[in-house]
């Protein structure tokens, strides 16, 4: 084996080196692209899904501040119908008070009032509960003596 020799298979030697590190740096290569395809895919993804979030936490926050005007006017309406009841309970005291007293001094004008209301309530439910109308059921109450 000459010098020849030796110099061929250190040529074939590098050759096929220099080819194999050039196949190495080919598959890095390509793998590194494929990486930044599939991380530029996701990041597109990524990107269209934080847009959907933001634009629900927005709609979100819309609505949230529109059910808290709504329950501030809703605690503003009850506020105003607690005050109007609480005027009508002292009205309806008063009147209460006012028709007691009227009752101890005219008993006979009182029971007679609230008889012929009475009879007319009975006279209405037995109309409404037979469908008729004009209801001759006779239903009434008769004054205690």
């Amino acid at each position: 084996m000459g010098f020849s020799t030796v110099t061929r298979y250190l040529a074939i030697a590098l050759i096929l080196s220099t080819v194999s590190y050039v196949g190495y740096l080919h598959y890095t290569q390509a793998q590194l692209e494929l990486a930044n395809e599939v991380l530029t895919s996701n990041n597109a993804t990524y990107q269209a899904a934080l847009e959907e979030q933001r634009s629900t936490m927005a709609s979100l926050e819309q609505q949230v501040t529109i059910s808290r005007l709504a329950v501030k006017e809703a605690e503003r309406k009850i506020s105003i119908h607690q005050s109007a009841a609480e005027a009508k309970a002292v009205e309806l005291e008063n009147y209460r008070g006012r028709l007691n007293n009227a009752a101890t001094k005219k008993p006979g004008l009182i029971e007679r009032r609230a008889t012929d209301a009475t009879n007319r309530l009975l006279r209405e439910f037995d109309s409404a509960a037979s469908g008729d109308k004009d209801s001759t059921v006779e239903t009434t109450v008769q004054p205690t003596p």
